[in-house]
């Protein structure tokens, strides 16, 4: 998770193994994205009725396929501006995770 996932990680609610936020509260995220600089990669609208979540397609959107999949934060709160109140939305953005490997020298842990 990146520092603004652990920032809003409160104000959402949790689905399908993530968390989802009205879109107000999407707004607020994408703008915390934008004062980092934590690019976002797409959103996914969802449609959330009693114990089921069904994805909406048409009002979700992939930006990691264009052309400039970066510093597309005014796209991204504009593409939520032209959507419904009735969808929560996923914010899929990067994470900065780091991965170091180590190597030990041989009887070096013990």
């Amino acid at each position: 998770m990146n520092k603004v996932e652990l920032m809003f990680k409160d104000k959402g609610i949790p689905r399908v193994g993530t968390t989802v936020y009205k879109k107000q509260v999407a707004i607020e995220f994408i703008n915390e994205c934008n004062k980092h600089k934590i690019d976002i990669l797409g959103i996914d609208a969802l449609l959330i009725t009693g114990n089921t979540t069904q994805p909406s397609m048409e009002n979700s959107i992939d930006f990691s396929v264009t052309s400039k999949s970066y510093d597309n934060w005014d796209a991204a709160i504009k593409f939520l501006n032209e959507r419904s109140n009735i969808y929560y939305f996923e914010i899929v953005c990067e994470t900065n995770i780091i991965i170091e490997f180590v190597k030990f020298a041989p009887n070096s842990c013990n």
